[in-house]
């Protein structure tokens, strides 16, 4: 025992030795690629450093086919105001009204055979049922001129003044519990804190899905779940059990919340 104790304490005095000398030779190692770099350093030539030059010529050249979408809207004259391109107006660009002409100029350009009117002050000859209105002064008879003159039709005798047609009874939109029989098949449409919130919900839902939901009442529940009072909106109006499913089917498709229900 005392044998095998010496011969491990040499051993790792030995090892420790060549620890210790290892670690010396690098740390010196280290030292001496130090100071190396360092005098590189200081004795470096700044004139050695390379130098990147300039590029003679564009940095970028417009290929001759550019391709791409053209952009809209181009060659307006807007995008010269923006630009700060704007052109000063000159004379020629400016256009004038003619000047008024000539009353008496204009009545000798007309053609000859114009029809004149006759003055207010004149009188126009009476002309007869059945028979087309004759130009005093041409002797003709006038183009597009009335045989009858027009008199609007009397008024109807079976209609009574003051009266109107009586407007068609509105169509309920709600129903009372004891007006839904027992087994009856509904939709539930979701349950909400207040009543008033039922009812904005069912106007919401009733004008986004017109097509599942006309023609359908109205029904709010009022429940108790949880010591929390609920207020479940309902529609009632369907015929079946496959009638309210694939109304919620539909719903639910639409991102909806819906539940076929009965009245218990």
């Amino acid at each position: 025992m005392r044998d095998q104790a010496d011969f491990a304490t040499e051993s790792n005095g030995l090892w420790g030795r060549i620890g210790r000398a290892a670690g010396a030779v690098m740390s010196v190692a280290l030292l001496v690629i130090l100071g190396l770099w360092l005098w590189r350093m200081s004795t470096q030539d700044v004139t050695q450093v390379p130098i990147i030059m300039a590029q003679a010529g564009p940095a970028r050249v417009q290929p001759e086919d550019p391709g791409g979408t053209v952009a809209p809207h181009q060659g307006l004259e807007v995008n010269e105001v923006i630009a700060g391109n704007v052109r000063e107006v000159g004379p020629e660009d400016v256009t004038l009204a003619p000047d008024p002409m000539d009353p008496e100029i204009m009545t000798a350009a007309l053609p000859q055979d114009v029809i004149e009117v006759p003055a207010p002050d004149e009188e126009e000859p009476e002309v007869a049922e059945g028979e087309e209105p004759v130009d005093p002064a041409a002797g003709r008879a006038l183009p597009n001129a009335p045989v009858v003159s027009i008199v609007p039709r009397g008024r109807p005798s079976g209609l009574e003044p003051g009266r109107r047609p009586a407007p068609e009874p509105e169509q309920p939109v709600a129903i009372e519990a004891d007006a839904i029989d027992d087994g009856a098949h509904m939709i539930q449409l979701g349950a909400f804190d207040s009543e008033q919130v039922a009812l904005l919900q069912w106007a919401g839902i009733l004008d986004a899905q017109p097509d599942l939901l006309t023609g359908k009442l109205r029904y709010i529940e009022q429940t108790t779940s949880g010591g929390r009072t609920l207020y479940r909106l309902r529609a009632v109006g369907f015929d079946s059990e496959t009638e309210t499913r694939a109304a919620c089917a539909a719903l639910v498709a639409r991102g909806l919340q819906c539940i076929p229900v009965q009245k218990r």
